[in-house]
């Protein structure tokens, strides 16, 4: 089977809605070593792959957020929802002193650009104000925002905390996270990370023995079999893949 740019554009976006991250990077690999990357849809394809696994890291480096973002402006291009969420977010990999420049550029997206800020955005936001130890202004900021804060917002302050040990903080977004999300295991584990950080192990150890009552020793996510075998037997024509039929937490 011939995988080309086409073929490739499409497994990326299938990798990035099941959160096939592994493959993912295997079908990049695949795109650079065919030449693929200088294709504008396989580019895009990669960066959203990445963003979807919540690899931003990864999707800010494909991206070479800052440096094509002085490009567009030069150039007088628009950039586009997805855009401002990768320049955002890349004001983590710069310094303290660009903070302010990140948070005029989100000012921009509505005074420059008319686009209204998401969701995504002010979670990018609180990321880069939370990495760089700006916490109390990050929680201002939740407070004040014009539409509903969502889970991934209240996320993204809570593990803010846990880098830089703030418990006050923290438990005012786990609070908030809790009561939107009480089924999700990942804030138990960002609230027994946060007291790891700080030296408090029995904190942390209760909020195991918590999840543990609560059913979550085992946190597992099921792939549909017939979505799972159709797409292994497409990614043959690249390189047999094994793919790990369950996600699991060890709590021992």
């Amino acid at each position: 089977m011939v995988v080309d740019k086409v073929a490739s554009t499409a497994v990326l976006g299938v990798c990035g809605t099941l959160g096939f991250h592994e493959t993912g990077k295997q079908i990049h690999c695949h795109a650079l070593k065919s030449g693929f990357l200088s294709d504008l849809g396989v580019g895009n394809a990669i960066m959203t792959m990445y963003s979807n696994c919540s690899n931003m890291d990864d999707a800010i480096k494909i991206f070479n957020a800052l440096s094509i973002w002085s490009k567009m402006e030069k150039a007088g291009i628009k950039p586009d929802i997805v855009t401002f969420v990768l320049i955002i977010s890349a004001y983590r990999h710069t310094n303290s002193n660009l903070v302010d420049h990140c948070q005029n550029l989100f000012l921009s997206m509505k005074t420059i650009y008319h686009i209204d800020p998401t969701v995504e955005h002010y979670t990018s936001l609180v990321g880069v104000l939370g990495y760089w130890g700006l916490l109390d202004e990050a929680e201002e900021m939740i407070n004040k925002m014009p539409i509903q804060p969502e889970a991934s917002v209240w996320r993204a302050l809570l593990d803010a905390c846990r880098i830089h040990s703030n418990k006050k903080i923290g438990k005012r977004a786990a609070k908030h996270l809790l009561a939107m999300k009480p089924q999700d295991p990942s804030t138990y584990i960002l609230v027994s990370n946060l007291y790891s950080a700080s030296g408090r192990w029995h904190c942390s150890d209760m909020i195991r023995e918590e999840m543990r009552a609560k059913g979550f020793r085992n946190v597992q996510a099921e792939v549909g079999s017939f979505m799972k075998i159709r797409f292994i037997h497409f990614m043959q024509g690249i390189n047999p893949i094994p793919m790990p039929k369950t996600y699991t937490v060890d709590w021992s």
